[in-house]
């Protein structure tokens, strides 16, 4: 398994230019948060404004509106329902609660737009692909191992067709510690058998494509095992998503440009952990403060 450098994926991140504007920077549709857990829409809205999206159409209901128009004023809130809002790409799942949120969740990971899909939203994904729903690559799921555990368990339970498909030898669905002990095979496994892109999260990050590709991204701040870090890396991802699709030519032409963008995201995001501090020094990462910190680790990454 080959580990991610700068240098690969640094074409994937790029910077604005005098002929640019908002809706060629990306325009990122955010499902994220809910009245139950507001501050995950927050996190993921405040991480992707950082990251330079283009335009940051969050969607949510009037309290959730409320909340994250008075700390992040860059995002555009909505009320409107999310499968009519014009966006380049999605990112969903996080902090997700109630049947509404659901709901609108299942409606954007099925209509098929390019979309990161975090949280209790990639068991979702699971049980869609148990009725027929096909995922392609520019669906990137990105759950920890307990959240891959609980999708494999779905597809074990409605799907097992398309574990079995894979030839794998593996005829359970396996716990968090099976999938800790060894993530490259059930990181490539829910990657083949979704026929999404995998980001499988942990000190080192797995990055698993389709076609059965895999990279790897090691971790270097294990203070961002912490809440809330899942949900500013989604708004990371989210807006890089964007932005390549809306600026790329092709996008999606090589299916494992999505895995490598994943992997700059885990990159900048691990930057702005080490700047929280400077060098040498370690400590607690508050995924706030590191969101702040996310303009700078750019800054630095678009120079490497």
């Amino acid at each position: 398994m080959k580990e991610v450098s700068y240098r690969e994926v640094k074409q994937l991140v790029t910077a604005p230019t005098f002929f640019s504007h908002k809706y060629t920077r990306g325009v990122l549709g955010l499902l994220t948060g809910s009245d139950t857990y507001p501050g995950a829409g927050i996190m993921s809205a405040r991480a992707a404004v950082n990251t330079g999206a283009g335009l940051v159409r969050f969607a949510g209901s009037s309290s959730l509106n409320f909340q994250l128009q008075l700390t992040v004023p860059e995002a555009v809130c909505s009320l409107e329902a999310p499968e009519n809002l014009r966006v380049d790409a999605w990112a969903l799942g996080s902090g997700l609660a109630g049947e509404t949120r659901e709901a609108q969740a299942a409606q954007i990971i099925a209509s098929g737009q390019p979309a990161i899909i975090d949280a209790g939203a990639v068991s979702l994904a699971a049980r869609l692909l148990a009725d027929g729903l096909k995922l392609k690559a520019h669906h990137i799921l990105t759950p920890h191992a307990g959240e891959a555990a609980e999708a494999l368990t779905w597809l074990f339970a409605l799907a097992p067709w398309l574990l079995q498909a894979q030839q794998t030898g593996i005829s359970e669905s396996p716990s968090r510690q099976a999938i800790e002990s060894e993530p490259e095979t059930y990181a490539r496994l829910l990657a083949r058998a979704s026929g999404a892109t995998v980001l499988l999260k942990g000190g080192a990050s797995i990055l698993a494509t389709p076609s059965g590709q895999t990279y790897r991204v090691q971790g270097k701040v294990p203070w961002l095992a912490t809440a809330g870090s899942g949900d500013t890396l989604t708004g990371i991802l989210g807006a890089l998503l964007a932005r390549y699709q809306a600026e790329e030519a092709k996008p999606g032409e090589d299916s494992s440009a999505y895995a490598q963008l994943a992997a700059a995201g885990v990159l900048i995001h691990n930057l702005a952990a080490e700047l929280l501090h400077g060098p040498d020094l370690s400590g607690p990462t508050p995924p706030s403060l590191v969101a702040q910190k996310i303009p700078e680790a750019l800054a630095i990454f678009l120079q490497k």
